[in-house]
């Protein structure tokens, strides 16, 4: 029997998409009705577009008997056991439902699932149907905090939060300029770990004094720990004192021994280190105090002294040190972040208050929202609503899911595997997950057999890689075995419970080749670097050319090439590099290069309207002129020939004149239309390869003026801040790739390239972690949750040590699984190059040290990887010579022969790519007059003076009414049209737009049409083709509306009745008949008659 779920551990190159593909292909040919109840969920949307199209061109060739698709048939037959004419007819069954039913092919992002969950409890959730989803939690935020800090009155708690805050941080050194480090800590508020205890924090913000309490208890802590160290200290010093002893030469160690020590202790912290080697003999034998040449006198008195009370004296205090230690950094720890913490309840109210009157939902609070609703709810209820009985679940790249989202989806799961035929999936790979940042929980897929029967779930790993070559596959299974081993030593070492978790996750590393055939070439190359970090960097760079030219002289294109880092820092060093090597010859195609502030068109259209707000910004317009004179015109005009040599009294002289000579006329513009004259004033045309971005510029504009006001310097901070990183689409330019390993993943390339494989393991500052209370002893346990700076040093013997060993947990799993995504992109040719460690460092080492960085993990089984690897050989020519590791030979390329554009199957066809060039064409506006608007109020009963109200509010009324779903959508759309000043102004006013709509509402009919019996079309375009002609013409209909029996169509107006309406909606219906829907009605509704008036059918 065949179990309901079925978990795939798939290891890199294993074939996941095909998997995934055939199970839900299998499923649509058992029963071709079934694809409203297939759920497939994946983590991006070029995911999610390349498993449809995956589906849908396998569906065709099965279909049609195509040969690219014999693998999927194959796999078909296996799973349903149908005759082959059965599968080719269900397939092509398959293949019409779901192209003609495209919205109900449910292959979503889990964001956009979950959106589409949220939409249909809208109700249920006190949201508005209309409600907008923002992605963008950091921009909400800053403006939440900027609103907050400008209201601030004296007195205010806020205030005063702030103020301490400010007082530490210039106590620390910091500045007193706390803002960018609020907004910074403020974006917890979107964590989940954060929402997760969210309503426990808030209990603790509304307890009156309670922060005050908790500081002021936790600095007494803090102050006593230190004090008993520091008093015990002086009264070993007065004892030596009062004997006529004080004389750090008559004592053990003189200015570095024991004396010395205690003076010290009198005045410091208490400390977690390990006292010196003279303190313990000290402790142990009284005889060890005197100095060697210490005289008689003065040794037998230090001995007596000793031997009576200052050996017990200095094992007491050291225990003070060693205890208060808990005491003293528990608490500092504690209060460290505690202002911080208390502005968190402020930022979120803000936030909230801001979405409110906006209509948003931030998407980051919709997992949280989901799971609060379904605690308390059937599940069953959750698919009603959502117009469909899921049968089917498939998860992909599942080690990404967070432990919410696990939560939310595991009630669908469970409802899905209670029904019969119930086929589900979970697809996924712990060694590659690498998005803890973002919530991601790899315990929760390496630990999913624990969480269902035996009789339930099915584990299946896929252990054949079909995207490496042989070499590659058998270095990474030896590799990782090795590194694993190695590493969960370490961890047992440093007593970090759990290690076994890391050996669970990699279990399943040995991977099977496609051909065993020898081929494939890995080389690891480590540089000494000692203290000459300049000349390491340099050797680094040199190999990385070394080896692209390499590669370019076998034969290998430049997009097949990608160098792998891991962080944007030397990306540019990169860059430059190349630039410096190769010219022109080479490109290199990264994120950075593509940004759109990396554009000449977009930095002269910034830089224009930038200097029509700030005309005396000389620096504005000097960048300005400089492109315009030298880039855009190219005069070869050189710095000083235009900033230093020019006759002319202002270099503004040599900006366009149809620029400088109408500031006043372009700040009257439109934001769009002044973007549409700068582009046409600078000949921005002129430039060649600037279309992407100009184009992209717009869009990020447009998207910019949705939710903002059309201010240019309100525009201008957005930018600078955010928008100017936004890309472009890079995927067609030719050149050598250079992403992030984060970015890679998912991703496969022929040859890839890692260089500086040296990254830290941990983050030395700056990290700040989120530790639990719930199992902390009494302070620190009043709180559900604390923030803690992440270190070692600081972490090991207080209340959060175990918190630290957690976290050092994961991190050393993300590091590991770096590693993997980033040695598993590789197809052909493997390249790798680090840091070697100095010969002392390594033989710490190998004598239990923990590996700091991951070269040095690299470093240290290379030795046995050489003798484990069948054909590889390690040259080490001493300690300050690179050590090179080789494996196999770097053969000629062998280009693919494509399918793409040549393929028969029609959603395998290779899109051309054109290159288009952006015009600008001037678009005077000109008025002719009509006489219609007599006609149109012409039965009214209004006077000539109302007549511009009357179209004022017909325009208002019919704007709202054919853009809301049902009536609960009436009071947002009227307060974002008051927001926008559309309806406060002299003509139409709020308090009459709510009579006339409510007045509208009492016709039973028309209430009935803004009921959520109806789904709607609104205002969609119907496309109608004239044969004849060839021409298209458009209609669009003020609302189209079904309940699934019957398709209504209405049109609004707003003056008398004419005949041409008629016949308007007349033609509507009849599109929408042959459009093949039955039972279609028309009316014309007369809002301010209120009169509804049906429309017959045409004969």
């Amino acid at each position: 029997m065949e179990k309901a779920l079925t978990v795939y551990k798939a290891s890199a190159g294993s074939g996941k998409t095909f998997t995934l593909a055939s199970e839900y292909i299998a499923l649509e040919v058992k029963n071709p009705q079934d694809y409203k109840k297939i759920l497939a969920v994946t983590f991006t949307n070029k995911a999610t577009q390349e498993m449809k199209m995956r589906i849908l061109s396998q569906l065709y060739g099965i279909a049609h008997g195509l040969s690219d698709s014999q693998a999927y048939f194959d796999q078909v037959v296996k799973k349903t056991g149908f005759p082959e004419t059965t599968i080719r007819e269900h397939a092509a069954e398959a293949l019409s439902l779901l192209t003609h039913h495209y919205n109900e092919f449910r292959v979503q992002t889990i964001d956009a699932f979950f959106q589409s969950v949220l939409r249909n409890l809208a109700h249920e959730l006190n949201l508005t149907a209309n409600l907008r989803i923002d992605l963008n939690d950091d921009q909400v935020e800053a403006q939440a905090v900027d609103e907050m800090i400008n209201s601030l009155e004296e007195g205010e708690e806020v205030l005063k939060w702030i103020r301490d805050y400010i007082d530490k941080n210039i106590e620390d050194d910091q500045g007193w300029n706390v803002i960018n480090q609020i907004k910074e800590f403020g974006k917890n508020i979107f964590k989940d770990f954060y929402k997760d205890h969210q309503k426990e924090l808030d209990e603790r913000f509304r307890e009156e004094n309670f922060f005050d309490g908790l500081i002021t208890d936790l600095r007494k802590r803090r102050a006593s720990a230190q004090k008993c160290l520091n008093d015990h200290a002086s009264q070993m010093l007065g004892k030596i004192h009062e004997a006529h002893l004080d004389d750090q030469n008559l004592f053990n160690n003189k200015s570095r021994g024991i004396y010395p020590y205690i003076v010290r202790l009198a005045k410091e912290k208490p400390s977690s280190v390990s006292a010196p080697k003279y303190v313990n003999a000290c402790i142990e034998d009284a005889g060890k105090w005197p100095s060697g040449d210490c005289p008689a006198a003065e040794k037998a008195a230090i001995t007596d002294l000793a031997s009576t009370a200052l050996c017990a004296d200095l094992e007491l205090l050291e225990r003070y040190r060693t205890e208060g230690w808990k005491e003293y950094q528990s608490s500092n720890l504690t209060l460290t972040h505690l202002s911080q913490l208390r502005l968190l309840h402020a930022i979120s109210e803000a936030v909230d208050e801001i979405n409110k009157d906006t209509n948003r939902f931030m998407l980051s609070n919709t997992q949280s929202l989901l799971s609060t609703l379904m605690r308390d709810s059937d599940t069953p209820f959750v698919f009603e609503k959502m117009g469909a009985y899921l049968k089917h679940i498939m998860i992909d790249e599942f080690q990404d899911t967070s432990t919410i989202q696990w939560k939310n989806f595991r009630k669908l799961l469970d409802n899905c595997m209670a029904q019969i035929d119930s086929h589900n999936l979970i697809v996924g790979d712990v060694k590659q997950s690498i998005y803890r940042w973002r919530q991601g929980d790899w315990k929760l897929l390496n630990n999913i057999e624990h969480d269902f029967h035996d009789e339930q779930i099915r584990i299946q790993p896929l252990d054949t890689n079909y995207r490496s070559e042989e070499n590659i596959i058998r270095f990474n299974n030896a590799f990782f075995s090795l590194a694993v081993s190695r590493t969960v030593k370490e961890l047992e070492t440093d007593e970090i419970r759990d290690a076994d978790q890391l050996t669970e996750a990699y279990q399943e590393i040995e991977q099977h080749p496609k051909k065993n055939d020898g081929k494939g070439c890995v080389r690891v190359k480590l540089f000494y670097c000692g203290r000459n970090e300049k000349e390491y960097r340099e050797n680094i760079l040199g190999e990385l050319t070394d080896n692209v030219r390499e590669l370019l002289s076998h034969g290998y294109k430049q997009k097949d090439i990608a160098i792998l880092v891991r962080s944007k820092g030397v990306i540019q060093a990169i860059a430059d590099e190349f630039l410096h090597e190769f010219g022109t010859e080479v490109g290199i195609v990264s994120d950075e290069a593509f940004r759109l502030d990396a554009s000449l068109a977009v930095n002269v259209i910034v830089y224009a309207l930038h200097l029509l707000t700030h005309r005396e910004d000389r620096l504005t317009e000097s960048k300005l002129v400089k492109l315009y004179q030298q880039q855009v015109l190219q005069t070869g005009m050189d710095d000083n020939t235009l900033f230093v040599d020019n006759d002319t009294p202002s270099t503004r002289s040599l900006l366009p004149k149809g620029y400088t000579s109408r500031f006043e006329t372009l700040l009257r513009m439109s934001l769009v239309d002044l973007v549409d004259e700068i582009y046409a004033l600078f000949n921005l045309d002129r430039l060649e390869g600037q279309s992407a971005y100009v184009c992209t510029f717009y869009d990020t504009l447009n998207e910019y003026l949705r939710d903002h006001p059309a201010d240019i310097d309100d525009f201008i901070e957005e930018w600078d801040n955010a928008l100017s990183s936004n890309t472009i689409q890079s995927d067609e330019v030719d050149g050598i790739r250079l992403i992030t390993i984060h970015k890679s993943k998912g991703l496969e390339y022929d040859n890839v390239l890692i260089p500086f494989c040296d990254w830290d393991l941990e983050k030395k500052s700056g990290n700040t972690i989120w530790c639990p209370g719930d199992d902390k002893e009494m302070p620190y346990g009043k709180l559900p949750l604390i923030p803690v700076d992440f270190s070692k040093n600081s972490m090991m013997g207080t209340v959060y040590e175990n918190d630290y060993k957690e976290e050092h947990l994961q991190n050393t799993v993300d590091n590991m699984n770096l590693l993997y995504v980033a040695f598993t992109r590789a197809g052909k040719n493997l390249f790798i190059t680090g840091k070697r460690a100095s010969k002392k460092r390594f033989k710490e080492l190998q004598e239990g040290g923990t590996a700091s960085n991951r070269s040095q993990i690299i470093q240290l089984i290379l030795n046995d990887l050489t003798a484990e690897l069948h054909g590889a050989t390690l040259e080490d020519r001493g300690e300050k010579e690179p050590l090179v590791f080789e494996m196999g030979s770097l053969s000629d390329s062998t280009q693919k022969t494509g399918k793409g554009r040549h393929s028969t199957n029609p959603f395998e066809i290779t899109p051309e790519t054109h290159t288009l060039k952006i015009e600008t064409f001037p678009h005077p506006v000109s008025f002719r007059q009509s006489n219609k608007s007599h006609d149109f109020i012409n039965g009214e009963d209004l006077e000539l003076s109302d007549a511009s109200r009357y179209i004022k509010m017909g325009n208002i009324l019919h704007q709202l009414f054919s853009t809301i779903l049902t009536d609960s959508d009436i009071q947002p759309r009227l307060k974002e049209l008051e927001q926008a000043g559309i309806v406060y102004n002299d003509e139409v006013t709020s308090k009459e737009l709510k009579e006339r709509i409510s007045q509208a509402l009492k016709n039973e009919q028309v209430k009935s049409w803004f009921s959520p019996r109806w789904k709607l079309f609104n205002e969609c375009t119907i496309l109608e083709y004239d044969k004849e002609t060839g021409e298209v013409r458009e209609n669009r209909p003020d609302r189209v509306m079904t309940d699934g029996k019957e398709m209504i169509v209405v049109d609004f107006k707003f003056g008398k009745p004419r005949k041409e309406y008629r016949e308007q909606v007349q033609r509507y219906m009849k599109l929408l008949t042959s459009m093949e829907y039955r039972q279609v009605s028309g009316y014309i509704w007369y809002v301010v008659r209120n009169e509804v008036v049906p429309v017959p059918t045409l004969p």
